[in-house]
């Protein structure tokens, strides 16, 4: 997030993690206080943004998804990963609740 002033007006830009440009220029204000107001709305807007298709995705469901997006040459190698996975998420998932 940046407020910058830029002439005799303030600019702001926010990092918004959908684009791939990364930068999302938001606009010029008159007043410092109305620039960081900008900004602010802008970041409550991204933090309330969800990914395509309007779901939140899990670690598990991601990691489930990984190893068929992205399979290795050796099918003895995709079985290793599949079962580290099932593992690792079993153990996660106990985790929380031992607290």
């Amino acid at each position: 997030m940046a407020v910058r002033r830029r002439g005799k007006r303030w600019a702001v830009e926010v990092y918004d993690p959908w684009l791939d440009s990364r930068k999302r220029y938001v606009g010029t204000f008159d007043s410092q206080r109305e620039a960081r107001e900008a900004e602010a709305r802008e970041v409550s807007a991204l933090a309330r943004r969800r990914p395509a298709g309007g779901t939140r995705e899990t670690v598990a469901s991601f990691a489930e998804r990984w190893l068929d997006l992205r399979p290795r040459q050796k099918e003895s190698t995709n079985i290793s990963y599949r079962e580290q996975v099932k593992r690792s998420l079993k153990r996660t998932v106990r985790s929380p609740s031992r607290t």
